[in-house]
């Protein structure tokens, strides 16, 4: 140590001044001396958080060398913990205490703008006084938590603050608070409707509370009178409150795997999580007045204070809030991003040989589709009207190809997420199934170039041939010489933005199957068919087989159908906006861009050399990729968020698909011959 100090003499300057100005007996600073230690503490920008460990130590040894500096150290310490209050900071920083999503966001900016004024009694307020900076927590968890104990041990030495019992009774009620909350909570609607043969009467969440209560009544008894109570009492007790908790998290987890098939709601994900984040800090508190926790009191009173302060530091951080929950409603939405997801991914030669004939069907279609489209344009109309037309010939499309079963290029790889996200569920719940995702990355790859093949090898020639049979028939091409020129200029990947308006594509592809995904929750969670069949207006006019039909049919196809609903307005939609504010935004989605390519190139096939032909398959290519790597990369990235993947995790899955690559990359655009 006198070697630390040797080497760290700022340190041993700046600490010892703040030991040196310790407040007297009689003088209420308000917690200012704590928060000038702290500060002392708190590493700075040019630091490492490793040097808060040295300016521990050398706390730990300058009280330990100074009985004086350590009893005026002590009484402090006393003083300030005995004023305050502890509920608010136990019951509600961390606990998300706000019955809304949507209220718990304006509560964070409301409070960041004009912050809330500080009660001088309330330990929350000291810590946010002593702990204003928004990454505090993170130099706070890297100091050992042996340490913070043995800097505890010393400082309460004579048992005196513990021995007070202001902690001991606070957790108490702050624990039978948090049991009531729960309680409530539990007997929500949203809870008792989503479990099949639950009424109140038998919900866990009301065990729960007789249990706990019953728990914290006898802690209490044992405070005052620690003789009158046999601690076996207490732990039989204790036992039971835990096996009441245990039955809740049981309920919510049955609630979790329920919700695959009921879907889900944000205001019940928000629920849940709220119950979820009280259950957790309840359990922590009760460990700390458990018979069971003697030995290991201290420690967890230490891992728990870090815990604190990380709340409190981000207790009015949107980010935080948003990732916490949308998290929770990205797992379910993941769940049912499109019903069809598997459809969308083939494993053996047949499925592959039928899903280039399904995309051969798409290619067709979206034929048809430029030539409506160079029809629309003919018309001249003002741009919220072509941008109208656009979209319903777009959407019309689509909601064909659903109809028929026709698959349309780099749509595939958005509606995949639910089937991603299942794939990284492994039996250890803390670990990714990373190899089984890295195979089905496999199928989704070349069952998107078989999407690919299947459309261009229509699209193109159907196109082609379709200018030239207009060309017989009226002498004229479906696209004139200036629409022509235009078209291909427009998609040249070196002179235009093509590359960036297929980024853009990919992303609107990408929200076509996140909304496909939340209607097909809807349906789910509303019971969407039984509500249709059994309406009563309707029930008057139709016979009950035309509402069982029609009830059937939206049940099975409203995700799909809103989806392409919505991905043809945003593709008929988006260029318009770019004309309208002048902001260089417009779409390419590679089957039909290449359709109105090769109309282009059958008007101006006497003008064109191999070079643009070069660049027409290079912007095909390119927009292509563009197309499939957003889509599937940002429904890769909802698969992982849903299972609350880091950074690392999705490194190592990308490595493990570089891997499969490097060692048979045929299997990414053809099916084995032998497929177990």
């Amino acid at each position: 140590m006198l070697s630390l100090l040797k080497t760290s003499p700022s340190i041993h300057l700046k600490i010892e001044e703040v030991l040196a100005n310790i407040p007297k007996e009689t003088v209420d600073d308000g917690g200012k001396w704590l928060h000038d230690v702290i500060q002392a503490l708190r590493p700075q920008r040019q630091e490492t958080t490793s040097e808060v460990i040295k300016r521990l130590e050398v706390l730990k040894y300058m009280l330990r060398t100074s009985p004086e500096t350590l009893l005026q150290t002590r009484n402090y310490l006393r003083r300030l913990l005995e004023k305050h209050n502890y509920v608010r900071l136990f019951t509600e920083v961390g606990v998300a205490v706000h019955a809304s999503f949507t209220s718990e966001v304006f509560k964070r900016i409301g409070e960041k703008l004009l912050p809330p004024l500080p009660d001088p009694n309330e330990m929350l307020d000291l810590l946010e006084e002593c702990f204003p900076n928004r990454d505090d927590y993170q130099w706070m968890k890297v100091i050992p938590s042996s340490l913070l104990v043995e800097l505890w041990q010393l400082l309460d030495a004579d048992g005196a603050i513990t021995s007070s019992g202001t902690l001991s009774s606070a957790i108490a009620e702050s624990v039978l608070i948090l049991s009531h909350r729960i309680v409530a909570m539990g007997l929500e609607p949203e809870v008792l409707a989503r479990v099949a043969a639950l009424d109140a009467g038998r919900s866990p969440f009301i065990f729960l509370g007789q249990e706990v209560g019953n728990y914290i009544e006898l802690y209490q008894k044992f405070l005052i009178s620690p003789t009158k109570i046999e601690e076996k009492q207490l732990t039989a007790q204790y036992e039971r409150a835990l096996s009441s908790i245990v039955a809740c998290h049981e309920l919510l987890e049955t609630m979790r795997e329920n919700q695959a098939a009921k879907g889900v709601s944000i205001q019940q994900v928000y629920l849940l999580y709220r119950i979820r984040r009280a259950m957790n800090r309840m359990r922590k508190l009760l460990r700390l007045i458990s018979p069971f926790e003697h030995t290991n009191r201290a420690m967890l009173a230490a891992n728990f204070f870090k815990d604190l302060i990380r709340d409190i530091n981000l207790q009015r951080d949107l980010g935080e809030h948003f990732r916490e929950n949308t998290s929770l409603l990205a797992y379910k939405v993941a769940e049912h991003t499109s019903r069809t997801g598997e459809h969308y991914i083939t494993t053996t030669r047949k499925e592959y040989k039928e899903f280039i004939l399904a995309a051969m069907g798409g290619g067709f279609v979206i034929a048809f589709t430029n030539w409506v489209k160079f029809l629309i344009a003919y018309l001249g109309a003002a741009p919220l009207l072509s941008g109208l037309l656009y979209s319903i010939n777009y959407a019309g499309s689509f909601i064909t190809m659903q109809v028929f079963h026709f698959s349309l290029a780099t749509k595939q790889p958005a509606m995949t997420a639910s089937a991603l996200a299942r794939s990284l569920d492994s039996k250890d719940t803390d670990t990714l199934n990373l190899e089984t995702a890295a195979d089905l990355i496999t199928k989704i790859s070349r069952s998107q170039f078989a999407s690919f093949l299947g459309n261009l090898i229509v699209v193109i020639p159907l196109a082609f041939a379709l200018s030239w049979l207009w060309y017989w028939i009226s002498g004229s091409h479906i696209a004139n010489e200036e629409k022509a020129l235009s078209t291909l200029a427009a998609f040249h990947p070196f002179k235009s933005l093509t590359v960036v308006y297929a980024m853009l594509t990919g992303a609107i592809l990408y929200a076509g199957g996140f909304v496909s995904g939340y209607f097909d929750n809807f349906v789910a969670y509303s019971n969407l068919g039984l509500r249709v069949q059994q309406h009563r207006f309707w029930r008057r006019w139709l016979p009950a087989s035309w509402l069982t039909r029609i009830g059937d049919y939206l049940e099975h196809n409203l995700g799909g159908l809103m989806g392409n609903l919505f991905l043809g307005f945003a593709l008929g939609f988006v260029p318009i906006l770019g004309v309208i504010t002048g902001l260089p935004l417009d779409v390419r989605h590679v089957t039909i861009a290449a359709g109105g390519s090769a109309m282009a190139a059958a008007q101006l096939w006497d003008q064109l050399t191999a070079w643009d032909f070069a660049m027409i398959s290079l912007s095909v290519f390119l927009v292509g990729t563009m197309n499939f790597l957003f889509s599937f990369g940002l429904s890769l990235s909802l698969a992982l968020s849903s299972r609350r993947a880091n950074f690392k995790e999705g490194r190592a899955l990308a490595g493990t698909v570089w891997k499969r690559f490097k060692a048979a990359p045929l299997q990414f655009f053809f099916p084995p011959k032998h497929t177990a």
